[in-house]
């Protein structure tokens, strides 16, 4: 029986590092999503310092074009007091053309602080912009290392297969440990995975820590198949 054991033993750990590489097989596919994600985010904050930079560069030029008319305004004004014949609309366009001025200081002092935002606008668009490439460029890096990683598993795990179930099969062919393993593989998969364990300080089970009887202890070390009446798993020394 320990031969048995030991062969029960060689095949679980074949079966826990498939375990562990289709598990971490499924996993990738989330990472990549996560790393997807985390792309859009920052798509998504370019997108809205773009649009804030846009905003802010037209509302300057709109203010530019509103001084523009007003000077043009103005220059039409002064050339109008030439031919003015009445002095009260003589006062009338002097009156507007300091109204005009004020309204041109008003807005080019408005634009010199817009023209402020604006460049701060651009340099946080442009900072943002750089940084989003350098860890766009890294994320895409990411993907392709977790895709080279899954192939390389698949590959992986195609190998241990096959090793897998050519011990399997070398353990069938004997009538007494095929019984063995059909109790091995059911209690595997009621188990987690788990289905042979080693006893813990000499006296629990490794699988639930609960503890055995002397009896058990007894079987074990004559190396017997011992089942937990606890958990259900198979125990070894």
């Amino acid at each position: 029986m320990a031969e048995i054991i030991e062969q029960l033993i060689e095949l679980q750990a074949k079966d826990n590092d498939l375990d562990a590489v289709t598990a971490r097989i499924a996993a990738i596919p989330d990472e990549i999503n996560t790393i997807k994600e985390q792309t859009n985010v920052l798509n998504a904050e370019l997108k809205e310092k773009e649009e804030d930079y846009k905003k802010q560069a037209v509302a300057q030029q709109d203010l530019e074009n509103d001084i523009r008319k007003l000077n043009e305004e103005i220059k039409k004004s002064q050339s109008e007091l030439y031919s003015v014949k009445t002095n009260d609309l003589y006062t009338t366009i002097l009156e507007g053309i300091k109204d005009k001025k004020n309204k041109v200081s008003d807005a080019e002092t408005s634009l010199l602080e817009l023209m402020d935002r604006v460049d701060g606008a651009k340099k946080s668009f442009t900072a943002l912009k750089e940084d989003v490439a350098r860890q766009t460029d890294d994320m895409n890096s990411r993907c392709l290392a977790l895709n080279a990683e899954t192939d390389a598993l698949s590959a992986e795990f195609g190998t241990k297969k096959v090793a897998r179930d050519e011990s399997a099969s070398n353990m069938r062919s004997d009538g007494t440990i095929a019984k063995v393993l059909e109790q091995y593989e059911r209690i595997r998969k009621s188990k987690g995975g788990v289905a042979v364990v080693r006893v813990k300080d000499g006296n629990s089970c490794g699988g639930c820590n609960i503890a055995l009887t002397r009896q058990q202890i007894i079987e074990v070390a004559s190396s017997d198949i011992v089942v937990c009446e606890n958990c259900g798993r198979m125990l070894c020394a």
